[in-house]
Parts: structure tokens; C-alpha cells; sequence
């Protein structure tokens, strides 16, 4: 099993309750699993069992009730949850427990979707319980080849087994059935045709009323529909960086799929493998590493937020920013290990705006280099040191 940076066993061992986010397939039940193995007093819920469903779904007291026999018979229980979005209702009885047996109990509360339990206004924990999230497998955790990487993305089961008939029943099945399922949408035909149009411009400037005239619907919906791949943690939204709010506000948003694998199989092209030199790989190239990024962003606990810019004719790929008084990190991503003068003068002139802001052009190759204000580095030496070395002007 591939080592994970989410270290589930140092919260546990604080004595914390926590949520465990993240996209199906990423591996959540297998950490937890594999961290529960040297726990005493563990009781696993599955709910995505019909049986263990059927029956919280109408008493959810029945939980309550399990969970207090367990804690009399061992002093302390730690309950595992997977897939509490199914029914937010135990979450009352969940901050019950808590409450009532404070240090007694500890819950590990996983799922693949905080869509439901907002839409039900479920009860969250109001800071009894942490918040993580559970991502695709990182560079850090495990190098593989970049091609590969590009082309069959980064979860689990596709890593270490290389199946890409993964990746093609994750779509199917998962995307196309059950998100349909969750999205209470009424023509699926309209969704399947919205999930493929969305894919094929990941990464780009969306225009919902564009795509709602591709899709044969409005621009509300299709403007719904991307909150639902938001909410099912599919997809990143990422707005326009300006120092104006309301300038932010009023420019297009680009979404990414959450894994490159994922993202080709979506689009039907996962069998063709990209060469290095190609338009298509370089676009995956820049997918990987804004999703490396927001990975290791959540990993390392940095708290910063991520934007694309756009300026007339002008655009970098990724503004990384903590709060409107901070200094902007302007980032821009190129697949050739040798960018030209051409590739950094974006780069030159908004630091020419914005004299305080870092500014780096990250490479899939290996050369290391500062051009007028410019810092050329490979991507994975890059994105550590703008996520580890922050204060470096």
C-alpha cells in the first residue's frame, strides 16, 4: 500500500473526531482501514451496505443506541462512518455522543460528497469534528513516470495495478450513474452531454452560456450542474485573481477535474498516449500541476486559495494568494524544459504591477535559472518550494 502524506493515526491519536473527504476511488477506506488495524474497541459502518443503511435510514436512534453498548463494554470506541452523506441524520446523534461522552468515543466520518449534507443543512459538528480531505496519489508519495501520469492520472487502483479499465468504469459507472442519481436532474441524456462538454474544456474560460447552447439547456443549469461536480469534489473552481472583489466576480471561472486519468477517460481519449512535445499534453501537463498544488496545499495545511489571471490579452495559469494584503505567487506552467523569453514576459510584466509578487515559470524539465525576476524551476522541486518556502522574496 502506497504511504500517505494524510496522517490519520497522529489525529486519532489526539483524541479528535474528524470528516474525510474526498472523490471516490482515492483511497479513503483503505487508509482508514489500514490505521484502524492497531486500534482497540474500532466499529466500522458501511453505508453504502443496503443492510446497515435500511436500518439508520428511519431510526437513526438504533446508532446511538449500538455505539453507547459499545462504549460501556469497552470504556472507548472509535467508530468509522464511510459514506455519512447518505444519511446526514446521524450527525445528530453523532454530536450527541460526543457531547455526552466526551473522551469515550471518537468518530472518523468519511464521504465522497458534501453536497447532500449541505443541501439537508445537516449538522456539521461545529468544530467538534476536523475537516481533511483525501486526494489522488501526490508525486511526493509516489514518483511515476510522467507520461503515465498524464495519461492515467493518479488514483490508487490505477497506480498500482496500471488498469485502465478503471478509469473507464469510474466514468461510467460512477460519473455518468450515481452523480446523475445525486444531481436530481431529470434528462440524463442532457448531463451525460453537459460531463463531456465540461471535459473537454477543463481547464479553460468557461462561458455557461456557451456551454448551456452545446448542452441544450440554460445557462442556470449548466451553471448548476458544475456545482454539483464542485460538490462532489470532481472538479477544482478556480476564479479570476484581481485585488478588486467585484472585478473577480465578474470574470469567467476555469474548472479542472480532479485527476488527469480521469479527465481522459471522460473525453474518450485515455488509450492515446500524449507525447511530451503535443498541444494536449502540455494542457495536462498544467492540469497535474495546479492539481498537485491543491494537494499538497491541503496536505501541508498552507490555507491558500488559487486563481487563474486574465488581462486582456494577458494570462498566467495560476495566482496563488492567502488574503487581499498578502503578495500574490504568479505561476506559470510550461511542458518544454527550456521556456523562451516569450514564455516569461507575462510573468515579467505582472511583476512589473505587482513589485512584491513571487513569480516562477515551473518546467517538466530540469534546468534551474532566475530571469529578470522570473524563478525557471522544475515542477515538483517548484512546487515545494512555493508551498515550503514562503517567505523567499
Amino acid at each position: 500500500m502506497i504511504r500517505r502524506l494524510l496522517d490519520l493515526a497522529k489525529h486519532l491519536s489526539e483524541g479528535k473526531s474528524f470528516f474525510l473527504f474526498g472523490p471516490r476511488g482515492v483511497g479513503k477506506t483503505s487508509l482508514v482501514r489500514e490505521v484502524l488495524k492497531s486500534q482497540v474497541g474500532v466499529v466500522n459502518y458501511n453505508l453504502l451496505m443496503g443492510e446497515t443503511y435500511r436500518r439508520f435510514v428511519t431510526k437513526t436512534e438504533l446508532f446511538r443506541t449500538e455505539i453507547e453498548f459499545e462504549i460501556r463494554k469497552q470504556n472507548h470506541a472509535i467508530v468509522f462512518v464511510d459514506e455519512v452523506q447518505r444519511i446526514p441524520a446521524l450527525l445528530h446523534e453523532v454530536h450527541y455522543l460526543i457531547e455526552e461522552h466526551k473522551g469515550k468515543v471518537q468518530f472518523i466520518l468519511s464521504g465522497s460528497s458534501a453536497r447532500k449534507l449541505r443541501r439537508e443543512e445537516a449538522n456539521l459538528l461545529a468544530g467538534r469534528a476536523r475537516y481533511l480531505k483525501l486526494h489522488p496519489i501526490t508525486s511526493v508519495e509516489c514518483e511515476t513516470p510522467l507520461e503515465r501520469t498524464l495519461q492515467l492520472g493518479q488514483l490508487p487502483s490505477v497506480i498500482e495495478e496500471l488498469d485502465q479499465s478503471y478509469l473507464e468504469a469510474y466514468v461510467d459507472v460512477y460519473l455518468r450513474e450515481e452523480i446523475y442519481q445525486e444531481s436530481v436532474v431529470r434528462k440524463q441524456e442532457v448531463f451525460t452531454r453537459f460531463l463531456d462538454v465540461a471535459a473537454q474544456l477543463s481547464g479553460e474560460l468557461i462561458n455557461f452560456s456557451r456551454v448551456g447552447r452545446l448542452c441544450g439547456t440554460s445557462d442556470n443549469t449548466v451553471k448548476e450542474y458544475f456545482q454539483i461536480l464542485v460538490d462532489t469534489l470532481l472538479v477544482h473552481r478556480l476564479e479570476a485573481w484581481s485585488y478588486s472583489a467585484v472585478k473577480q466576480l465578474s470574470q469567467q471561472p476555469r474548472f479542472y477535474f480532479f485527476d488527469t486519468g480521469v479527465l481522459n477517460a471522460v473525453r474518450g481519449e485515455v488509450s492515446s498516449e500524449p507525447k511530451l512535445s503535443s498541444v494536449r499534453a502540455g494542457k495536462l501537463f498544467e492540469h497535474l500541476v495546479i492539481l498537485e498544488f491543491i494537494r499538497l496545499n491541503d496536505y501541508y495545511n498552507r490555507k491558500y486559495r488559487f486563481f487563474h489571471y486574465r488581462e486582456r490579452d494577458r494570462e498566467i495559469d495560476l495566482i496563488l494568494n492567502k488574503s487581499i494584503k498578502d503578495p500574490p505567487i504568479a505561476i506559470e506552467i510550461k511542458i518544454d524544459g527550456q521556456p523562451s523569453s516569450a514564455d516569461l514576459r507575462m510573468l515579467q510584466n505582472f511583476k512589473s504591477l505587482h513589485t512584491k509578487a513571487r513569480c516562477y515559470c515551473l518546467t517538466a524539465g530540469s534546468s534551474k535559472y532566475e530571469e529578470n525576476g522570473v524563478v525557471v524551476l522544475p515542477w515538483k522541486e517548484g512546487i515545494q518550494e512555493v508551498l515550503l518556502q514562503e517567505n523567499r522574496v
